[in-house]
């Protein structure tokens, strides 16, 4: 496991900001309303904050994640860290199971696994899912449980565990394909907090003053949609040529987490997809998390004939809208392989928080 000294050792990648200069092929007017409408001020991933979101974080027989957390003040910074497991098991056969997708009857665990975590001075620290961490700076970290198909949840507190608005927290996850070498990584993504923070174990995305949330919010809101730049799927990639196929997979966890009584909320996402002649396809789907799923069993069990696919929407490229069409706000997050006959190296997607979940949303911790 390594370590660096000082947060100017980190790898770095220029961030995202919140919204492309050009999308693929789309007009530059969706940049300009995008840009008026602050959609920056919710989620961010190039500043600190006080809730870090990791939304795939998988440990398997094929993949691994490398996470990583950075101190970014001058001085001890301290977090509890949550990971929340959602695969589980099909009721009638009792088969493993992460999705609907994989059985109809598929029971997610939602098993809650906390570690605390303290950080030096701009300090980084690093381990691998599987693995945990044994020693070094930080704290120990347990590994977790195989297989590992689930989210990461990071809040910063006090010395006495009590959360607080520090904002001072930044994280990556690198999923790593350990028979390719191949590697995916994406930023955590980061909630701040606002100054009407009671340091109570129920914490208040967004929203309104609630019995629950008796000082209204006490982090910014989670995204009301995300917007999606995408290769229909099936696309040939046109630097691999002939033989090759663009494919993605979603990964999209509710912003409502119950980690007393590891209970994930339940979410409904409505999807918006429209092409390059400005055709539109929509289609819905309910979850407790979506999590590693094909783009095209979203809405059919008949890949060719999915609205993210090629076939339908019949041009390069594409853009989603997905929304919290019921229930709570969520985090979404994508990878992108591109196959050929022999390998599938991948990419990870990051879709454009928009708008705030105006019901709001609530973490309870243990």
């Amino acid at each position: 496991m390594s370590e660096v000294t000082n947060v100017s050792d980190l790898p770095v990648r220029t961030p995202r900001t919140c919204v492309r200069t050009a999308f693929r092929a789309f007009s530059v007017v969706a940049v300009l309303v995008a840009m008026a409408s602050g959609v920056c001020a919710q989620v961010v991933i190039d500043r600190a904050a006080s809730i870090l979101i990791y939304p795939e974080i998988i440990a398997s027989d094929t993949r691994d994640t490398t996470i990583q957390i950075v101190n970014t003040s001058n001085a001890v910074v301290h977090a509890r860290c949550f990971y929340v497991n959602f695969a589980g098991t099909c009721v009638t056969s009792a088969a493993p199971c992460v999705t609907t997708n994989d059985c109809s009857d598929c029971v997610q665990s939602g098993a809650v696994t906390d570690f605390a975590v303290d950080l030096t001075l701009q300090q980084p620290a690093f381990w691998v899912a599987s693995q945990g961490r044994a020693s070094g700076p930080g704290a120990l970290v347990p590994p977790v449980t195989i297989p590992f198909f689930g989210e990461l949840v990071c809040v910063e507190v006090n010395a006495d565990r009590a959360p607080i608005s520090g904002d001072h927290l930044i994280g990556e996850a690198t999923i790593t394909d350990t028979s390719s070498g191949d590697v995916a990584k994406s930023h955590a993504a980061g909630i701040q907090g606002l100054a009407a923070n009671n340091g109570d174990n129920v914490l208040c995305l967004g929203g309104g003053v609630t019995p629950e949330c008796p000082t209204g919010a006490e982090y910014a809101a989670c995204p009301q949609s995300w917007l999606l730049d995408f290769v229909p799927d099936g696309t040939q990639d046109g630097i691999l040529g002939a033989g090759s196929a663009v494919h993605t997979n979603l990964a999209v966890v509710p912003c409502t987490l119950d980690l007393l009584n590891q209970n994930p909320g339940q979410t409904t996402v409505g999807f918006q997809v429209s092409n390059q002649f400005a055709q539109t396809f929509s289609s819905s789907r309910q979850s407790s998390a979506l999590f590693d799923t094909p783009i095209t069993s979203i809405d059919t069990t008949n890949p060719t004939q999915s609205i993210f696919a090629r076939t339908t929407l019949g041009t390069d490229y594409a853009r989603a809208v997905m929304a919290s069409a019921q229930g709570n706000g969520f985090i979404a997050t994508g990878q992108e392989f591109h196959t050929t006959g022999t390998s599938a190296p991948s990419e990870a997607l990051s879709p454009y928080p928009q708008g705030a979940h105006a019901a709001g949303d609530r973490i309870t911790l243990p």
